[in-house]
């Protein structure tokens, strides 16, 4: 293509010398009287076309390559995010490695005996999707992030069939601005950043997972010794969402 450009731009050039010599010729031997005006002219007139077509075939050329070259690149974008969303889907949805790692033992243990095999799959396997993150808690709660791994927010997903689409029956708790946590088989406890007079403040709560109620507290010492005081099972290190989500990999 670059040769067929480079002898286009030639012949456009030794056209447009060549018709405007044989124009003034035609000209001068015109004025004058002289015979072979004709030919000179008709010279003009053969450089001329074979100079407009040449700028056309030139031009329709460049056309054309720069409408593929923006298509290639439309579809080389499409590849990138399609090798994006597949390494995604690579690590964050990869449901046997999910499904194996320690975090999903815990949470099937804290599974009631009713709930024994009636929880669906996806439950614990689907951690969400480009800038929604999903991370699975005690059946049937789960925190929602948007955007990136930060504040979450606390769902109910009892009436969840299919966890990878929207409006799909999951209920808001009440609870949101959740930025550390830990939980056992009966409450989630942590603390949660809640926005007021243009700034945010730090607040401690205890989610009841049986009631499906919070409970605010002043400090973490009163929190704390209200978790001791209902034989709180875990220890109090308290995760992020990102922290927390870690446990999902096998690696």
């Amino acid at each position: 293509m670059l040769a067929k450009g480079f002898l286009l731009v030639i012949l456009i050039v030794f056209s447009a010398v060549l018709a405007l010599i044989a124009l003034i010729i035609g000209m001068v031997k015109y004025s004058s009287n002289t015979r072979g005006a004709k030919n000179w002219f008709i010279g003009f007139f053969i450089s001329l076309a074979i100079l407009v077509g040449s700028v056309y075939y030139l031009t329709t050329g460049i056309v054309n390559k720069g409408k593929e070259f923006v298509e290639n690149m439309g579809q080389m974008q499409m590849e990138q995010l399609s090798i994006v969303d597949s390494l995604a889907n690579m690590n964050w949805y990869n449901t046997d490695s999910v499904m194996q790692s320690k975090q999903v033992e815990f949470l099937i243990e804290l599974e009631s005996d009713d709930q024994k095999g009636k929880v669906p799959t996806e439950f614990y396997s689907y951690l969400g999707f480009r800038d929604y993150y999903r991370l699975p808690l005690k059946y049937p709660f789960s925190l929602h992030c948007i955007d990136s791994l930060g504040l979450c927010e606390l769902y109910n997903e009892t009436n969840v069939i299919r966890f990878d689409v929207n409006d799909n029956g999951e209920e808001y708790t009440g609870l949101n601005g959740i930025a550390e946590f830990i939980f056992d088989n009966n409450y989630l406890i942590g603390t949660k950043m809640n926005f007021e007079n243009n700034t945010y403040s730090k607040h401690y709560f205890v989610f009841d997972f049986s009631e499906n109620k919070i409970k605010d507290f002043k400090s973490k010492k009163e929190l704390l010794l209200f978790a001791k005081e209902n034989n709180f099972s875990e220890n109090f290190e308290f995760y992020t969402s990102k922290s927390y989500s870690q446990n999902f990999s096998l690696y």
